[in-house]
This record gives C-alpha cells, sequence and structure tokens, in this order.
C-alpha cells in the first residue's frame, strides 16, 4: 500500500515533481516535498513489477477541500500513469483503492 499524503492539483503533468503542483499543508512545504511523493508512487508499481502476486494499493481520499474533487488516491494513480510506469501485465491485475469519507471504493484497471 502507498499511502497519499497530497493532491496532486496542476493540470500540467510535466510538474509533477515541483512543490507547487501539489496541495501541501503548511508542515509539507519542503524542497523535495514533491519529489519524495513521486518516489514513493514509483516504488509501489516497481515492488508489483517483481510480484505477480502483489497487489498496489494507492490509498487516501478527499482530504483537502480545496484541492478540488480529486483524492490523494487518484492523485498518485494519475502521477504513475503519466509516467507510464503501468506495464500491460501489471494492468490486468492492478486494482487501487480510493478512500474517503463517504464509501470505500475499489477499482480495477484494464488493459487497454
Amino acid at each position: 500500500m502507498v499511502a497519499g499524503h497530497s493532491i496532486y492539483t496542476s493540470s500540467d503533468c510535466g510538474k509533477i515533481e515541483k512543490e507547487d503542483s501539489w496541495y501541501l499543508e503548511s508542515y509539507q512545504k519542503n524542497p523535495g516535498q514533491a519529489k519524495t511523493f513521486v518516489k514513493h508512487i514509483e516504488e509501489g508499481v516497481e515492488i508489483v513489477d517483481r510480484d505477480e502476486d502483489a497487489l498496489l494499493l494507492f490509498s487516501g481520499g478527499e482530504t483537502r477541500k480545496d484541492a478540488g474533487p480529486r483524492s490523494e488516491a487518484q492523485s498518485y494513480w494519475a502521477v504513475a500513469d503519466y509516467k507510464g510506469w503501468f506495464v500491460a501485465e501489471i494492468y490486468k491485475t492492478m486494482m487501487f483503492m480510493l478512500f474517503n469519507t463517504k464509501c470505500c471504493q475499489i477499482a480495477a484497471a484494464a488493459a487497454l
């Protein structure tokens, strides 16, 4: 499980390692914080890639109202997808979990 700690808010996917592209709380505003989020996402994908029985869960809900209607889990998924870290084999079995205050949703990603 990769625990979400922020929400990616930029419409420009080329800025994923920039702090101003993430909705950060004051205590999170440190140089390199965005790169840390991206590295955690990458490591989660790499673990699943090495183990065919592994399941990757991105957790995190819509915890920051001002970040818009996007969850931490959705943000992490979008970053991994943009980076091209999901290979066909992973898409066949990949699932991610979205936790929010209303319900718990599980969605399966299918290969295109």
